[in-house]
């Protein structure tokens, strides 16, 4: 059984987080994509009228029928911001079409790869130790996508850039706003986020 501190820290943790949810969209579970933080009420009792209120980023929405997921509630925002550091800030891709702009982790990696990268910081003395959730589909009662407030300096690195390469990926190359974005992006600090391996 939990010790009164060990449900204090992670709820303290939790509602950190919470905070830092910012502007939150209702999604559905296979809407679900890598890299997004996501505010849920999950349940391992299909039966069950109530649940548990989770913050978690998505790691891989659909890996042998389950969600797997960092449990936010369980990571401090500092430690979380060591992890932001790492993979990047991105803009989460189907969403951003429809008027929300929901920012979220770049895991442009395969599963795999994100896992074993991920694998050394889940020792037992990492801050993110006990974090990882494999959670059921069904589970899921509520789901909110939430615009995470980030790092303001890990956003004024990330973003600018990719703004710029998602503009991009739809133009021709020869036309002159295509060679005017390159430009712009030419202009940009170098972005040295670092991408697992």
């Amino acid at each position: 059984m939990p010790r009164k501190s060990d449900i204090a820290k992670k709820s303290k943790f939790l509602f950190a987080h919470l905070r830092l949810g910012g502007i939150k969209k209702a999604i559905t579970v296979n809407s679900l994509e890598s890299g997004m933080i996501v505010e849920a009420v999950y349940t391992s009792d299909s039966k069950s009228g109530g649940g548990d209120r989770y913050m978690l980023l998505i790691l891989n929405p659909s890996k042998s029928g389950k969600v797997h997921a960092l449990s936010l509630g369980d990571i401090s925002v500092n430690s979380f911001n060591v992890l932001v550091k790492e993979f990047g800030v991105s803009l989460n891709g189907s969403f951003n079409d429809k008027g929300f702009k929901a920012k979220g982790l770049h895991l442009e990696e395969s599963p795999q790869s994100v896992y074993n990268d991920l694998d050394s910081k889940f020792k037992k003395n990492s801050p993110f130790s006990g974090s990882y959730r494999t959670l059921f589909k069904g589970g899921f009662k509520k789901l909110l996508l939430c615009d995470y407030e980030f790092d303001e300096t890990i956003v004024n690195r990330d973003l600018p850039r990719l703004e710029i390469e998602k503009k991009l990926e739809s133009l021709n190359p020869k036309d002159d706003l295509a060679k005017k974005l390159t430009e712009e992006m030419n202009q940009l600090p170098e972005n040295k986020i670092l991408r697992p391996n």
